[in-house]
């Protein structure tokens, strides 16, 4: 998995670079899907904020986190968008379910239900 790293008023440290790929490497294992992740690190007022973006299962998922200790709001982060991808394949999976006819019983007419 590719894990692209960008920093907004911040140097990227090796340490940074190194925690990131740490946490959300381990989404690769329980997500096959995912190819790439996009992390963008800003600084605000003294806070860390964490915004990762993803493509999974042909839809856009991103996760957002903020704390005043990086580490932390990397943990978040990775945790939001586990989450959310948890979310987009339990959608997936329950559209792709057959689901049975629905049979009016007012209805005299028996021919729908030869078909079974």
């Amino acid at each position: 998995m590719k894990i692209e790293l960008e920093g907004h008023h911040v140097d990227i440290t090796d340490g940074m670079k190194s925690i990131a790929v740490k946490k959300l490497g381990k989404l690769e294992r329980k997500f096959a899907g995912i190819e790439s992740l996009q992390v963008n690190i800003k600084i605000e007022r003294n806070v860390q904020k964490i915004d990762v973006i993803t493509r999974y299962m042909g839809d856009s998922i991103s996760a957002s986190a903020s704390d005043k200790d990086f580490y932390k709001a990397v943990d978040m982060a990775a945790t939001k968008l586990a989450s959310a991808l948890e979310s987009r394949r339990g959608k997936i999976d329950t559209i792709a379910r057959d689901k049975p006819p629905i049979i009016d019983s007012d209805s005299d007419d028996d021919s729908e239900l030869e078909d079974y």
